[in-house]
């Protein structure tokens, strides 16, 4: 809804008023995302996950019917016993996440905005524009996947966990540490799907005073601006576990006091009660905010007249401060979520920046010249964090006749890594990945067919019998700035033309020719291409970036941002 005045007046107002609101749309309500592999109706096709409602658990002790093993059946009432464990069935058993997700979010959004403009005189005009606009909206997860043990790839304190023997719910009677525990994987279904609620601010004002003028018989332009920025969000999550409580719950019952209950990791779905996720679970608040500010200056018009029109030229000169934080929950702080970890950070930078364009029509109406002109453009930008830089671009166009156009440009590029890429700190999420040196059909044999593999696969800590099996298809990639990158730069080439023929009415036929190169791209390799270079090709860099636990399971793969360009 929007309401404006017209007319004469030397004073111009619009104003207005928007609202939305959007239902959700689950991702078990489509066929295509009702598994993790599209249009799949089962766990076979890959994807789901070993995080079970009933557990799954990998001992190097000889367990009941072996050392990979999951519930026959939940047990609730009575304690967990070794004879109610069966062994892993793979992908029959494994878990489809996918209908907890939501395919389209459910959000509420409102704002409202303002425009005004001002004739101060007949040369100089005033204008403003503010908006402000509200997000609430909510997301959804499936049930925490949270684990235990060196090979879980979780969190620090998760993977370190010991189950104490007298945990009155362990049913082997001796600790279950990293001596003989490989992972205990726990799909927390009691505490419902991970909820999330934003609510999200973003306020933004400009103000510009513009005019014009005359020397000689030339006009000249002239504009000064300033703008503000600011955004702020607060996300609260439902259904975090805090692994500090979580601890002295699994741990000597001698220690569980207070507000402590034992908790019972072995019963599977419905055996954690009320109070035991009282004590384990907590409500995650997260905020962030970032803010711009920016002012410039910008003045154009023509010098002189050339033989083929007059010279232009178009100058200025910017200033722009950014700043972002980010301050997650202090319970997530401390390294105590079991789901994904993050650290507070904040950052932020300033540019200042001059720029001179000029454009040269040298030729114009002349045989084979209908118009010849030459243009250019020179940027300097000075970074408080990547230093000063200087860019040019070059062009040429010219019309040997009036149904031809050839052009030619050369430009060069910059771009300054930003807060998040600068200063973001580690935090991870979960990618699935198919493991080489996994002995099993999802990693298309590899580890058993090709010499070189298993070769690097052992080196690396892997049972050399090929026992190993990848545990879960989701595998941790930890991710994060970089304070040291540097920015990206790039040259590009580009000639081309266009020809509209006399003999066919309004037909334009264009053809162009790019050359493109760019240094220092700010990327991560992907996980994937850094485990296949570890594991097919040893390569020793890649292989400083993946980790392993005992039993040779994959657990994570670091992927922090760099300028792989710039080898």
């Amino acid at each position: 809804l929007s309401w404006g005045n017209g007319g004469d007046s030397p004073l111009q107002v619009v104003v207005g008023g928007n609202y939305v609101k959007q239902n959700s749309i689950s991702a078990g309500d489509r066929d295509l995302s009702a598994f993790p592999a599209p249009y799949a109706n089962s766990c076979v096709a890959g994807g789901c996950s070993s995080f079970l409602p009933n557990g799954r658990y990998i001992f190097t002790f000889p367990g009941p019917d072996g050392s990979d093993l999951t519930l026959i059946n939940p047990v609730v009432g009575r304690a967990t016993t070794p004879a109610d464990f069966r062994p892993f069935a793979g992908a029959a058993d494994r878990f489809n996440f996918a209908p907890f997700n939501y395919f389209q979010i459910p959000l509420e959004r409102y704002g409202a905005f303002a425009n005004l403009r001002y004739e101060v005189s007949d040369a100089i005009n005033f204008s403003a524009k503010g908006i402000w606009n509200r997000r609430k909206s909510k997301n959804q997860a499936a049930p925490l996947p949270f684990g235990i043990g060196a090979a879980a790839g979780i969190t620090p304190v998760l993977d370190s966990i010991v189950v104490d023997a007298t945990n009155p719910y362990n049913p082997f009677g001796f600790d279950l540490d990293s001596s003989n525990t490989v992972l205990i994987y726990r799909r927390f279904v009691e505490g419902g799907p991970r909820r999330f609620e934003q609510t999200v601010d973003t306020t933004y004002g400009t103000a510009t005073l513009d005019g014009k003028f005359s020397i000689g018989s030339q006009d000249w332009f002239w504009d000064v601006n300033a703008a503000y920025g600011r955004n702020k969000a607060k996300q609260t999550m439902f259904g975090n576990i805090n692994s500090n409580n979580l601890r002295q719950a699994l741990g000597p019952v001698a220690d569980c006091t207070g507000a402590c209950v034992p908790f019972n990791l072995f019963g599977g779905a419905g055996s954690i009660t009320s109070e035991m996720m009282n004590f384990v679970t907590f409500v995650q608040d997260d905020s962030s905010r970032q803010s711009t500010w920016d002012f410039s200056a910008n003045l154009s018009g023509n010098i002189f007249e050339l033989p083929g029109g007059p010279l232009g030229i178009a100058t200025g000169i910017e200033y722009r401060k950014l700043k972002g934080r980010f301050d997650p929950d202090p319970v997530v702080a401390a390294g105590f979520s079991s789901d994904i970890p993050a650290l507070p950070t904040a950052g932020g930078y300033s540019v200042t920046e001059g720029y001179l364009e000029a454009n040269l029509p040298l030729i114009a109406d002349k045989p084979f010249a209908q118009l010849f002109e030459l243009n250019g453009a020179l940027r300097l930008s000075d970074y408080s964090t990547s230093g000063t830089n200087s860019t040019f671009k070059g062009g040429l166009n010219w019309k040997p006749v009036r149904e031809l156009r050839l052009r030619a440009s050369y430009a060069e590029g910059f771009r300054a890594p930003s807060i998040g890429e600068l200063f973001g700190t580690a935090s991870r999420f979960d990618q699935a990945l198919s493991d080489p040196c996994s002995n099993d059909s999802t990693a298309s044999a590899r580890f058993t067919n090709n010499a070189t593999v298993r070769a690097n696969c052992i080196a690396a800590g892997v049972p050399a019998d090929g026992s190993y099996e990848q545990a879960n298809p989701q595998i941790s990639v930890l991710v994060g700035g970089n304070e040291a990158l540097a920015p990206e730069t790039s040259r590009s080439w580009i000639f081309g033309g266009v020809y509209q023929p006399p003999f066919v009415p309004r037909l334009s036929i264009e053809s162009n020719w790019y050359d493109i190169k760019i240094k220092g791209a700010i990327q991560t390799v992907d996980a994937a291409v850094t485990l296949n270079q570890c594991m097919v090709n040893n390569d020793p860099a890649a292989c400083a970036l993946v980790t392993r636990a005992g039993g040779g399971q994959l657990t994570q793969v670091a992927g922090l941002l760099q300028n792989p360009g710039l080898g």
